[in-house]
């Protein structure tokens, strides 16, 4: 299909509904977060960083629930790391 060309991986296509929505690739440093244990703030509940969706976003879960959010990147970054 893409023959010997090249393949641009700077950004991620996404295709939704018709509309093809870019993503940029994310930064490498961040992906060093994923598999680690963070907390909202001193006291706040522990989560899990699962994966860097884009260089804004990352999906967590919260180990105790189950549940899942994204998070923004910065705030991750910010958290304190769950002992």
């Amino acid at each position: 299909m893409f023959g010997d060309s090249a393949l641009d991986t700077s950004s991620i296509g996404v295709i939704m509904q018709g509309r093809v929505t870019r993503m940029s690739k994310p930064d490498h440093e961040d992906n060093s977060l994923v598999g680690t244990y963070r907390r909202f703030g001193e006291d706040g509940p522990v989560y899990q960083v699962l994966v860097i969706k884009s260089n804004d976003k990352a999906e967590v879960e919260f180990p105790e629930s189950g549940d899942r959010i994204d998070l923004a990147v910065d705030s991750v970054r910010r958290d304190p790391v769950a002992i």
